[in-house]
């Protein structure tokens, strides 16, 4: 199963499903499928739904969204590859 380091102050987002995507710098490779999500403390498992190339990640506000942006990656430029990976959590039963 692919795994992927998540920030955790968006974990409980994640897991609640108000955040169902997230973004890396570069143009990555993600296979359709389970995902383990992990922070330092934490893991859940995802089905990634879609990946692509883009500037969005279910925030209303782009300009507030290139800012946290900024904040986690640094190195971020406006002409900087993206890639956005899709997700569904469903909670274990």
């Amino acid at each position: 199963m692919q795994s992927l380091w998540l920030n955790p102050m968006f974990f409980e987002w994640d897991r609640t499903g108000r955040k169902r995507s997230t973004v890396r710098i570069g143009k990555k490779i993600f296979d359709l499928g389970p995902l383990e999500l992990k922070s330092q403390d934490e893991k859940i498992e995802v089905t990634v739904t879609d990946v692509f190339h883009n500037m969005k990640d279910g925030f209303d506000d782009l300009d507030g969204f290139k800012k946290i942006l900024k904040q986690i990656y640094p190195e971020l430029k406006e002409d900087s590859d993206l890639t956005v990976i899709k997700f569904e959590y469903s909670a274990p039963t």
